[in-house]
């Protein structure tokens, strides 16, 4: 059994390297983390073209389709090059939308984060907190 990984999966963290070297080089990063944003909308735009808002959404409503593997191997990548931006949150309110939301909710909200016009993120509730 080969646990490697495949020829796409490695294309797709080469790219994402290949944009975060162009646009989250070090001069850059610091001015993020120094900025009271917390993110730079202009890299997120930057991912969002790159098809990483809607990696994991189905095919049938504008995504990418793949699985929380690619989701993962992307996260690496931003990690590894200390990229701010919402890609985890995002990706997972996605998820929890294709696992858990109604066939409305996916019509609705899948698509627009998909391509970005919405942002996603995931939240909980502490118990007695509603």
């Amino acid at each position: 059994m080969d646990f490697g990984l495949s020829d796409e999966q490695r294309l797709l963290q080469d790219t994402v390297e290949q944009f975060l070297a162009k646009e989250n080089d070090a001069t850059k990063l610091r001015a993020r983390f120094d900025a009271a944003e917390g993110f730079d909308a202009g890299l997120w735009h930057g991912m969002v073209e790159l098809g990483l808002a809607g990696l994991v959404v189905p095919e049938q409503h504008g995504g990418a389709g793949l699985a929380l593997l690619e989701a993962a191997l992307v996260a690496e990548v931003l990690g590894r090059s200390a990229a701010p931006g919402p890609f985890l949150g995002h990706t997972l309110a996605a998820f929890s939308l294709v696992l858990g939301g109604s066939a409305e909710q996916q019509r609705r909200w899948l698509p627009r984060l998909a391509t970005g016009d919405a942002l996603g993120t995931v939240a909980f509730a502490e118990p007695g907190g509603g």
